[in-house]
């Protein structure tokens, strides 16, 4: 259900604002974030972030790290 209602915001975005799907992912990963953590949100991403299996090793995924931080 959650992977559902993901793809249908990111659907959303991409159409609305003419963007590409991984743009449209960071700005929905963006807003969730901002929802579940609030203030803190900048210290899950720049603290906890690095170190999970997801990022580590894997400087191709950096640019979604700088994205999510700069929102």
């Amino acid at each position: 259900m959650c992977h559902l209602l993901l793809n249908f915001q990111v659907q959303k975005k991409v159409k609305a604002a003419d963007m590409s799907w991984n743009r449209a992912m960071d700005e929905v990963r963006a807003d969730r974030l901002t929802e579940k953590h609030g203030k803190n949100v900048l210290l899950v991403i720049i603290h906890q972030w690095p170190q999970t299996k997801k990022y580590k090793d894997k400087p191709e995924l950096i640019p979604s790290l700088e994205y999510l931080v700069r929102t």
